[in-house]
């Protein structure tokens, strides 16, 4: 289960028996599309069913440390997130260089990624944007690299918690992404670090869809 590879892999991070390791030159940068679907609980602050999304951050490399777990290290990150009413270019939500952490899991853990970020205002809630897909997020190797190319399919969530949604813990709402794309560009400039945030969002990480197997692998 991921929830319990979340924990081990933290709990290896915190007594440092994790190695770094650098592989591939450059930044890479991250683009999510996608539609939000039906409700689980309600609607997010950020979301609403039949709203179209995008995501943007970008990942140094080098951040990734060696995991056999079947996910990368918390790295932390600056995101930018848009919410779109319905299909059109109206916006409802958006964030603009919110600090956060992604997690990069293997195909074998359902490959992409998870976000996990708080939003100071209004109430400081705790969000998790969690995407799975037939691709890897990253390879363990060696050497360890990000999965880059694309574009990689999301694979849909469902409206019970289960596979790709955006999650509130703090309200318990989310909304289950119906349809999606990840694609990713290299950059030669390195992104300067973000603000620290590896502690609470990283624990938090299986809490929801994540504590099944994928609704038991399908």
């Amino acid at each position: 289960m991921r929830k319990a590879l979340t924990i081990l892999a933290l709990l290896g991070l915190a007594v440092g028996i994790s190695a770094r390791t650098a592989s591939a030159d450059g930044v890479v940068d991250y683009t999510v599309s996608g539609a939000f679907g039906s409700t689980v609980f309600g609607d997010t602050s950020l979301s609403a069913a039949g709203d179209n999304f995008t995501v943007t951050f970008s990942v140094d490399p080098a951040d990734l440390v060696s995991s056999t777990s079947g996910m990368s290290n918390a790295i932390t990150i600056s995101l930018d997130y848009t919410d779109f009413v319905g299909t059109s270019t109206t916006v409802r939500n958006s964030l603009s260089g919110e600090p956060g952490t992604v997690t990069f899991f293997t195909e074998s853990q359902f490959g992409l990624f998870d976000l996990d970020f708080f939003v100071p205002s209004p109430g400081g809630d705790h969000f998790i944007l969690q995407l799975f897909g037939p691709d890897a997020g990253f390879n363990v190797g060696p050497p360890l690299t990000l999965n880059t190319g694309g574009p990689f399919v999301i694979s849909p969530g469902d409206d019970i918690g289960d596979g790709s949604l955006l999650g509130d813990f703090t309200s318990g709402t989310a909304n289950s992404i119906t349809s999606g794309s990840v694609t990713t560009s290299t950059s030669n400039v390195p992104e300067p670090s973000s603000i620290l945030l590896l502690g609470s969002g990283f624990l938090a990480l299986g809490a929801f869809a994540r504590k099944r197997l994928f609704a038991s692998g399908n």
